[in-house]
C-alpha cells in the first residue's frame, strides 16, 4: 500500500515538473511566438500575377507615322535629267569636279552613239609605205577584199569589210584569223548624224542652282544643248 502511494506521489511530481518546463522544451522559439491569426485581417496581394514591383517594363510607344513622313518624302523627291552632246575633255572634267564638290546628288552618264554597222579593219599603220606592205601580206594570205583608208582619223588603216550586224562582222573576223590575219579588229560604227551624249540626273529642287553653276564652266555655245528630258 505504501509503495502505491509512493508511486502516485512520484507521478504527480514528475507531471508537475514536466508541465512547468523543468525538463526543457523541445518547442522552437518561432513556434512558441506564433500568435493566433485573425482571418478578418488577411489581405490578398495578388491572384497569380507578379507583384507590381516586379512587373516587366512597358513597351516603348511605336514611332509616330508623322515622324517618318519627312524621311519618306526626302527619298521620293522628283528627279530631273539634262542631256547634251558629248563634251570636250576639259569641260567634262570640270563638270565632274563640280558634281563631286558641290552637287553630290547629281550623276553624270556618258551614252555612246547607237551602232548602225560594224567595221572589221586593221588599225592605222605608221605611214603609207607600211600600209602598202601590210596590204601585200593580206594578198599573200588570200585576202582579196580590202582597201587602204586615205584620209581622216583612220588614215592608213586597212578596211576589211563593213557589216550590218555584229554577228556577221564577228564571223568574218573569225574567218580572217583562220587565214592568218592576227592584227584585224572590229568596232561599232554609228551613223554620221548620231553623236555620243552626256546625261545628268539629280534632284529637281537643285536644278536652278545647278544650271547657274553649269554656266560658269560650259562654253556659251554648248550650254543651250543641255535640254531637260524625261528620266528613265
Amino acid at each position: 500500500m505504501r509503495v502505491l502511494i509512493f508511486l502516485l506521489v512520484l507521478a504527480n511530481l514528475l507531471f508537475y515538473a514536466f508541465s512547468h518546463g523543468l525538463f526543457g522544451s523541445e518547442v522552437s522559439n518561432e513556434a512558441a511566438n506564433l500568435q493566433e491569426i485573425n482571418p478578418q485581417q488577411v489581405r490578398i496581394l495578388s491572384r497569380g500575377e507578379p507583384p507590381a514591383g516586379d512587373a516587366p517594363p512597358a513597351a516603348e510607344p511605336a514611332t509616330d507615322a508623322a515622324e517618318l513622313a519627312p524621311v519618306a518624302s526626302r527619298q521620293e523627291q522628283p528627279a530631273v535629267c539634262l542631256q547634251a552632246s558629248a563634251l570636250p575633255e576639259g569641260e567634262r572634267a570640270a563638270l565632274q569636279i563640280l558634281i563631286s564638290t558641290k552637287f553630290p546628288g547629281f550623276t553624270l552618264q556618258e551614252i555612246p552613239a547607237p551602232a548602225h554597222s560594224w567595221w572589221v579593219y586593221i588599225p592605222p599603220l605608221a605611214d603609207r609605205i607600211k600600209a602598202d606592205k601590210k596590204a601585200q601580206e593580206l594578198k599573200g594570205l588570200g585576202v582579196a577584199d580590202y582597201f587602204i583608208v586615205q584620209e581622216g582619223a583612220q588614215r592608213h588603216a586597212i578596211s576589211l569589210g563593213i557589216f550590218s550586224s555584229e554577228k556577221s562582222a564577228s564571223d568574218h573576223l573569225v574567218q580572217l584569223r583562220k587565214q592568218g590575219v592576227r592584227s584585224a579588229v572590229m568596232t561599232a560604227r554609228p551613223d554620221k548624224n548620231d553623236t555620243p551624249k552626256v546625261r545628268l540626273r539629280g534632284p529637281a529642287e537643285q536644278l536652278p542652282e545647278f544650271r547657274s553653276a553649269l554656266a560658269e564652266i560650259i562654253a556659251a555655245e554648248t550650254l543651250p544643248q543641255f535640254q531637260e528630258i524625261n528620266c528613265r
